[in-house]
């Protein structure tokens, strides 16, 4: 029997050992990747910060369980298992030395596991570099940087506690059940004088949970409101704040008072406190707040809150950069409406990612779809995947000329699209798994696996023996690892969030850009406004991350005016940031606008204006107008660049409480991004009548071809010298095969236009002719599809419908042929 306990000590020596190694070699490798991408002092940081935060969460935790296991072994005079000796069964009592060793391994076990309850260790870097951001709340007195920085911290902290506190009573209840000093018995409980002494202290402990949650509520309501969306009121300035605060000392209080009562044996006086405690809770979190507006003289809640009204704006503003907005007159897009041309596409995203992936049976687009500008107008490209009969995968860049139906190249349902070879990618949206390669050029950032040292520490820590013992690719092997877009910049930039990926092409070589953002669900007085999936109360654009896709190289380069928490970062970690100086001039031109960024600044301004325009509540027009087989996708247009050139230009449509459009937004991208409001001379039409005005031309179902059906893009929001233009494209959308161009349909204020691109609907709407001239057959063609929609109008008695398409047929006769 003992050389069996011997074998078994050997067994969890040597797994201890293996265990010890693999972590070892793990934090080896991952210092190792870091330092190939110049990220070595981010390394030692969260080296220091993942030791700060989950070891100490680890060994505090351990402690605990530790003090309380031992509190209930304290308990047990003996513990004696049964042994089976040949046919004889015996008791073998277990000597204290194996129960305290057992209590110990249980703790540590018990401890580790904890530990995961605590945040990322970033949660802890951002509050040691976010010391201070030079503003203080009105109310409480604190630092801005305390709501970023640390209250995100002690949350995480005390979601820890909680947890920590759930699993030490859990087992020491548990455990006193396995002993007689916790007993069911003749219908009642008994319990022993040392097991109620324990429960004193966890009840104890509960109790000063309860204070710290009351603390955090207190700061908690400048964050949420209580006085409704994001607001902070006078009730809760007057009443629900101090009361957070005087509930935080008496259940304090409590906590000392119920410990001595429970040591002393006083159980009723204990029950008492309890329950005032609760009675009290209610009284002041509950009773009090709804009840005071009714008990204080003076003017109605509605004046009360007027002041603390201005300062949600104030913050708000501040939060989501609304002073950044500029205003300006529709000039600052386009000069004039002819050459919005070739600026505006006719095809979302979506239908360009759709026609594309219908390059091979399997092909997907990676990434979103990227734009920019070529000498014919504007460009869609996307990185095409497909997988090959030999489980290899062939690469593409499909570029299409979004702004026409027809060109010299290959036309796909009347989209021009050209598709040209990509080396493979080595970093990618979506990639997983490693990879080994000979990096010939010495540019791969990466790690090698050179040196037996190397190789052996690379291999343990990715459990693949082949990297130690087997042939490498020569010559300077390295192993590639983490090849997602969106983890390999996490790992760079922890404390920002991340944007939509999109591809950018120069040449073969295919960046991806990243917009990042600073953001904060803990920034006090602001409206709280959704972007990337959550809700948030400070939302920042920070700065831009470009991936090269071959050599896995991250340049992050950030706004020219950072924020405070962007500045503190780069402070702190100077070697992680590049300028655009130090790319290249065309890879900064086509960078696409910040999207979510300028999507919340544009809400924020919309709400509070800036100090100098303040308009009424207003917001963003919705986007529910194009079909859901486009997906999410937004639509962009080419627009002209702070800097004097041009960049990719995000817009949508502001409009009034009574939906009227009231101007539009513009974001632009590059090298230097900026938002502008454009503001209508007079407020237009609704917007919901904009949409269904945009509709109104003939229904093209019975000309669809077989098996599809009219599907409406997103509506582009042009603004011009002449005013703001809306433009929506319609598809033939087949469930099998690319999608169609329809027809394109644009709105000004003085006339409703449409043809087959949107230089047919300018013409148009300059009186001049609609179509380009035509060839015998493109010439019946389009009288058969004109015929047919005058059917189906006169089928449904749509007379406008049917007006408009004899109009058209009258201009197609006139057009020479």
């Amino acid at each position: 029997m003992r050389l069996g306990r011997q074998l078994a000590l050997a067994a969890a020596v040597l797994a201890a050992l293996l265990l010890a190694g693999r972590l070892l070699a793990a934090v080896w490798a991952d210092h190792a990747w870091y330092a190939a991408l110049g990220a070595g002092e981010l390394w030692w940081a969260k080296a220091g910060n993942v030791v700060l935060l989950h070891g100490g969460s680890a060994l505090l935790g351990a402690a605990i369980v530790f003090a309380n296991l031992y509190a209930v072994r304290q308990s047990v005079a003996t513990l004696v298992l049964p042994r089976r000796v040949g046919n004889l069964e015996i008791g073998e009592e277990v000597s204290s030395t194996y129960m305290a060793v057992a209590i110990g391994l249980l703790s540590l076990l018990v401890g580790a596991a904890l530990a995961f309850a605590q945040a990322d260790w970033s949660t802890l870097a951002l509050a040691r570099v976010v010391d201070s951001f030079g503003e203080i709340d009105p109310y409480l007195g604190r630092d801005l940087s305390f709501y970023v920085g640390w209250l995100p911290l002690e949350r995480s902290l005390f979601v820890w506690a909680q947890v920590t506190l759930i699993v030490v009573t859990g087992l020491v209840v548990a455990l006193y059940a396995l002993t007689p000093s916790l007993r069911w018995e003749g219908g009642r409980l008994l319990v022993s004088p040392r097991v109620r002494r324990h429960f004193t202290v966890l009840g104890a402990l509960l109790l000063l949970l309860l204070a710290w949650s009351y603390r955090l509520d207190r700061y908690l309501l400048l964050v949420d409101g209580g006085s409704g969306p994001g607001l902070y009121g006078w009730v809760d300035d007057q009443v629900a704040g101090p009361s957070a605060m005087v509930l935080a000392v008496l259940t304090t209080a409590a906590a000392v008072l119920v410990l001595w009562a429970g040591l002393t044996a006083q159980v009723r006086m204990a029950f008492t406190v309890v329950s005032a405690v609760l009675v009290l809770a209610l009284l002041l979190q509950e009773a009090l707040p709804a009840a005071a507006p009714r008990l204080v003289d003076g003017p109605s809640l509605d004046v009360r809150n007027r002041s603390y009204l201005g300062t949600r704006e104030i913050y708000t503003r501040r939060a989501y950069a609304a002073e950044g907005v500029r205003t300006g007159d529709s000039a600052a897009a386009f000069v004039a409406l002819d050459s919005a041309i070739d600026a505006v596409p006719l095809w979302d995203p979506g239908a360009v990612a759709a026609t594309l992936q219908r390059a091979g049976p399997a092909a997907t687009v990676v990434g979103n779809v990227g734009w920019r500008m070529g000498p014919e107008g504007l460009l869609a490209m996307a990185v095409l995947r497909e997988p090959l009969a030999d489980s290899s995968l062939r690469w593409s860049l499909g570029t299409a000329a979004a702004t026409r139906t027809e060109d010299s190249g290959p036309v796909r349902d009347g989209l021009p699209v050209t598709e040209t070879p990509l080396p493979a990618p080595l970093v990618y949206d979506g990639a997983v798994g490693d990879l080994v390669l000979a990096d010939t050029t010495g540019i791969v950032a990466a790690p090698p696996l050179t040196g037996a040292a190397s190789r052996l520490l690379h291999a343990w820590s990715v459990q693949r023996l082949r990297l130690a013992v087997g042939q490498l690719p020569a010559p300077t092997p390295r192993l590639v690892r983490h090849r997602g877009v969106r983890e390999r910049v996490a790992r760079l930039a922890p404390v920002f969030v991340q944007g939509a990926v999109t591809p950018i092409a120069l040449d073969d070589t295919v960046y991806w850009t990243v917009p990042l953002y600073a953001a904060s669900r803990t920034y006090p007085l602001s409206f709280h406004l959704t972007a990337a999936g959550r809700e948030w109360t400070y939302f920042k654009h920070a700065g831009t991350a470009l991936v090269h896709s071959r050599t896995g190289r991250v340049a992050i380069v950030p706004v020219a005016r950072p924020e405070a928490l962007t500045r503190r970062w780069i402070a702190r970690f100077p070697s992680l940031f590049t300028t655009w100086e130090q790319l290249p001039a065309d890879l900064a031109a086509a960078v696409p606008p910040p999207l979510d960024g300028a999507a919340t600044q544009a809400s924020a301004f919309a709400r509070v204006g800036t100090a100098d325009v303040r308009p009424p509540p207003w917001h963003l027009a919705p986007g529910y107008e194009a079909d859901s087989a486009l997906g999410d996708f937004g639509a962009t247009l080419m627009g002209p660049s702070s800097n004097g050139g041009t960049a990719p230009m995000w817009t949508v449509a502001m409009v009034d409480e009574a939906d009227r459009v009231v101007g539009a937004v513009a974001a632009t991208g590059g090298a230097h991004p900026s938002t502008t409001f454009v503001a209508s001379a007079s407020p237009g039409e609704r917007w919901l009548t904009v949409r269904e005005r945009l509709r109104r031309p003939p229904d093209q179902a019975a000309a669809l071809p077989t098996e599809s059906r009219l599907v409406g893009g997103r509506v582009r929001t042009v603004p011009t010298r002449q005013g703001i233009a809306f433009v929506q494209p319609f598809y033939a959308w087949r469930s099998q095969g690319a999608p169609g161009l329809s027809r394109v349909a644009m709105l000004t204020a003085d006339s409703l236009s449409y043809g087959a691109t949107f230089a047919d609907a300018v013409r148009q709407a300059r009186g001049g002719p609609a179509l380009p001239e035509l060839g015998p057959t493109d010439f019946r063609g389009r009288v058969a599809a004109i015929y047919a929609r005058m059917r189906g109008a006169l089928r449904i008695g749509d007379w406008s419908a049917f007006g408009a398409a004899f109009d058209e047929l009258g201009r197609l006769l006139a057009a020479p042929r």
